[in-house]
Parts: C-alpha cells; sequence; structure tokens
C-alpha cells in the first residue's frame, strides 16, 4: 500500500501537528495594560452612578430676576422671604420714589409670575441688598432657598454664575474664583471671577461645585486709562457669602436662612 503524504511534513519537517507558538514579551504586557484601563474605567463609571443623585439641589432653584422701570437685575432666595441682591440694583427704585412711600421692586419668577417686593435694605459700600416677600406672598411659589456655604473654596476652584444676563432668559457660566477677599474700589470686600457675567446678572449668585452659594454678583472689572469707553479686564466681582451673613442676614450655614434679619 502506498503511503498517504502527510500534511505537516513538508512545513515543519516531522509528523507532528505545529505547537502554539508563545506570545512575545511586549504583546503581554500591552494586553495587560489594555485590560486594566478598561477595568479601571468600568470602575470609574461604576461610581459616578452610584454617586449621582438627580434629585439634589441645582443652584437655578433659587435665582429671580429683578425688575425696575429701566431695567432689571437678579436676585438669590435664602429662605424666610429674603432675596439677596445687589445694592445697585435696588437703589434704581428710590429715583422715582415719593414721600410716604415704602420701597418695592418686582420679583419675577422663572415662571413668569411676578410680586411686589420690599426693599428693606442695601449698603452701597459693599454692594449689597435686601429684598423681602411676604409669607401669605412666598408661598405661591415653588421656589428653593439656596444652601450657604459653610467656607469660602480655595483659590482656584470651579464656581457657578447663575443670574438673568441681558434680555435673555437665566444662564449659567462656568469659571475659576480667586483668592480674597481683596478691596478693589468702589467695593470694599470681594473675590475676583472669570465666569462670564453680563449686565442683569448682578445681584445673582456665584455658587461651588456642590451647589452651595458662595457669593453674590455686583459687577466686572476695567482696565484703567481707557477714557470713556473703558475694556472690561475679563475678571468679574463677587461678594463673598460671609460678609452678606455679616452685614444683614444671619445666615445658618450649610442650611438656609436662619431669620436672623
Amino acid at each position: 500500500m502506498k503511503d498517504l503524504p502527510n500534511p505537516f511534513a513538508s512545513s515543519y519537517g516531522s509528523g507532528r501537528p505545529p505547537e502554539h507558538e508563545p506570545e512575545p514579551e511586549p504583546l503581554r504586557w500591552l494586553t495587560f495594560v489594555a485590560v486594566a484601563l478598561m477595568m479601571t474605567t468600568i470602575a470609574a463609571v461604576l461610581l459616578a452612578l452610584i454617586l449621582y443623585n438627580p434629585t439634589s439641589y441645582e443652584p437655578s432653584k433659587s435665582i429671580v430676576r429683578l425688575e425696575y422701570k429701566e431695567g432689571h437685575g437678579s436676585s438669590v432666595y435664602i429662605g424666610g422671604g429674603y432675596y439677596i441682591t445687589a445694592a445697585h440694583v435696588v437703589s434704581e427704585v428710590f429715583k422715582d420714589l415719593k414721600d410716604g412711600d415704602y420701597p418695592s421692586i418686582v420679583i419675577k419668577f422663572e415662571d413668569n409670575s411676578i410680586e411686589q417686593g420690599n426693599v428693606l435694605w442695601s449698603n452701597p459700600r459693599y454692594d449689597i441688598g435686601i429684598v423681602h416677600l411676604t409669607q401669605d406672598k412666598q408661598k405661591n411659589h415653588a421656589i428653593e432657598a439656596a444652601k450657604v456655604a459653610d467656607v469660602m473654596p480655595d483659590a482656584g476652584s470651579m464656581i457657578s454664575a447663575v443670574g438673568y444676563p441681558l434680555t435673555l432668559p437665566m444662564s449659567i457660566s462656568k469659571g475659576v474664583l480667586s483668592s480674597g477677599p481683596i478691596t478693589y474700589e468702589p467695593w470694599r470686600s470681594v473675590y475676583m471671577t472669570d465666569a462670564q457675567i453680563a449686565p442683569g446678572m448682578s445681584g445673582g449668585g456665584i455658587f461651588d461645585g456642590s451647589g452651595d452659594l458662595v457669593g453674590i454678583i455686583v459687577g466686572y472689572g476695567v482696565q484703567p486709562g481707557q477714557g470713556p469707553f473703558p475694556l472690561r479686564s475679563g475678571f468679574n466681582i463677587v461678594v463673598p457669602i460671609n460678609v452678606v451673613c455679616t452685614l444683614a442676614v444671619g445666615c445658618d450655614v450649610g442650611n438656609h436662612y436662619d431669620g436672623g434679619l
């Protein structure tokens, strides 16, 4: 009987099947690194899903629009019917005030409903003012009080600026908080931020990464020596919340308004 040819003999020089060749060492390490990266990514995603809380507080839920005859500003609700804003926003209502009248300003909520709020107090040197809405009016509106931060964030921390710019709806911009506080005329005690701020956002809130209120928007810096049309510096002005609490209200840090005014 004629022997049949061995299919493996011509390729490997013997009648045995080929053995699996070992992987090169660099390939093993690349495989290991790829698997490790994949496992790390999966772990990070799972952790984010565990920590994510869709019912957590949103800073925009405490912001309202304040309207007066020739413009508007923004304000932050802190509870108890009290709204913090910039003094230069509420100062506008004093221009047409008649003797015996109590200063008031229109509070416009996100659903476009409005109420007439009383201007209780303002301090132009620090640029902070307080507006109050009586309880019978306040209860008609689903607005959440901002949570007051117990400490100011460190320099370089990310923050959010929330308010009503120009003729636009409520806006949220991101930026970095500078060190402070400093005196920057005409403001007595402020921080700086590079978060984008436009006219109409004055009196709005600055919030940290946890959504806690850390400051009130009051203005923007300009470059000196630019004549009648100074250029904006790119840095905007924030009154820290601890200054606000010291000046005008009783702030229960880590919570909301505690009835100190």
